[in-house]
């Protein structure tokens, strides 16, 4: 059951990410920065949507009060797969004060 449900997923989360590709970039090339933002954005919501429906991966992000109102440099922890869908504010933060 795992295995097809893993193939599944690979499927439908690389029909995602070509469609969004196809849909997406141009636009994301013609807004302005700020108002363009909402295509990265879009796609990682609708890839942790697929990752708790049809996977059962949930997350919950934690330590964001501990954010310096001040710029910082937010540097997060790597791993091989999976980083630059959650790579949010909070998850590692390096500074030097």
């Amino acid at each position: 059951m795992i295995v097809l449900r893993s193939i599944l997923f690979n499927m439908v989360f690389y029909a995602n990410l070509i469609v969004q590709m196809i849909v997406l970039t141009p636009i994301y090339f013609l807004l302005p920065r700020k108002k363009a933002w909402f295509v990265p954005k879009n796609w990682v919501r609708s890839n942790h949507w697929l990752l708790e429906k049809m996977v059962g991966t949930t997350f919950e992000i934690e330590g964001l009060e501990n954010l310096p109102d001040v710029p910082y440099i937010f540097a997060p922890s790597t791993s091989p797969s999976g980083m630059p869908m959650r790579c949010f504010p909070g998850s590692t933060i390096l500074s030097t004060s």
